[in-house]
């Protein structure tokens, strides 16, 4: 055996040295806290459907008609990635890198196995070394320059509002509405229910709120004094824009929600109640200005599943 054929040898015998690392995976995960990026991503451009990040680890009680588990579990930080019926997951437990893989469909990461075959460790280090490069880590994480906020929360929200549409711009919008007051925030993964108090809290209505009620997710609302049944087009399956559409529906015609768009394409959106007679004197005041920016909702509106 000459040197080049030992050479070789040795080389294909020795075990590949991974490109994932604790502090990559780690500059990955803190890329998504700063953006938000918490959930999952269709992405069009690539061989994978979709990515998902979670980038804080959560204690999840299951819904007691979860498919596919009704047992309480830790779920830790990790980037997934998923090809159906390929799930691939990188996940941080315990401060190292666990790499887990299933050719059955997407399941929770302590439901998925630990990746042993080395087709599955290749692919989930190319998927890593792909969204690594494509967030532009780690100079992506450089903290810029600060620079104080333009537009301030005054306090007054109708003040807020007209500021917002008067500059036109997304930027003053999230500098003005951070905070939950008087904005309804919702992400993707919120419950019904607690969507419904998000709104009832933000009104100041007590006499608000909601409960599903039997095993096929019906949610029942109840409001002033009454109660009010929202049955979802798809029996066992609740979704946000059938419980924002009903809930609009029985607030009307002394308040009103709109979508804020500036919020478009987010994982979390953002949507304003206000009495109807707020929403006159801005229609008023701004009448070119407002459809634009706030979203009117009907019966058949789509935001979340657009």
């Amino acid at each position: 055996m000459n040197w080049l054929t030992n050479w070789l040898f040795e080389k294909r015998r020795r075990k590949p040295v991974t490109t994932v690392t604790t502090e990559r995976l780690e500059q990955m995960l803190e890329y998504a806290r700063r953006r938000n990026l918490c959930g999952k991503g269709y992405c069009r451009d690539w061989i994978g459907e979709s990515i998902t990040i979670e980038y804080e680890s959560r204690h999840i009680v299951p819904h007691r008609n979860n498919p596919v588990t009704q047992t309480p579990f830790d779920m830790p930080r990790y980037v997934g990635w998923t090809y159906v019926p390929t799930s691939l997951k990188l996940c941080l437990e315990d401060g190292k890198v666990v790499m887990r893989a299933s050719h059955d469909g997407a399941h929770p990461p302590h439901m998925t196995p630990l990746a042993t075959d080395p087709a599955d460790i290749q692919e989930i280090e190319r998927c890593f070394e792909y969204w690594y490069a494509r967030f532009e880590l780690p100079m992506s994480l450089q903290v810029p320059t600060y620079s104080p906020p333009e537009f301030v929360p005054s306090g007054d929200a109708m003040a807020d509002i007209q500021t917002y549409l008067e500059s036109g711009r997304a930027s003053a919008f999230y500098e003005l509405f951070e905070d939950d007051d008087p904005m309804v925030w919702i992400d993707w993964r919120e419950d019904d229910s607690d969507l419904v108090a998000a709104f009832a809290r933000v009104l100041k209505m007590d006499d608000l709120s909601a409960e599903f009620i039997n095993d096929d997710c019906d949610l029942l609302i109840h409001y002033r004094g009454q109660d009010h049944r929202v049955q979802y087009p798809e029996p066992g399956a609740a979704d946000r824009d059938t419980t924002i559409c009903h809930l609009n529906q029985l607030l009307m015609p002394d308040h009103e929600i709109r979508f804020c768009i500036a919020t478009d394409g987010n994982d979390t959106l953002a949507f304003l109640p206000l009495p109807a007679s707020h929403w006159a004197a801005l229609e008023a005041e701004f009448p070119d200005q407002l459809h634009p920016f706030f979203e009117k909702i009907g019966p058949n509106s789509r935001i979340f599943d657009a």
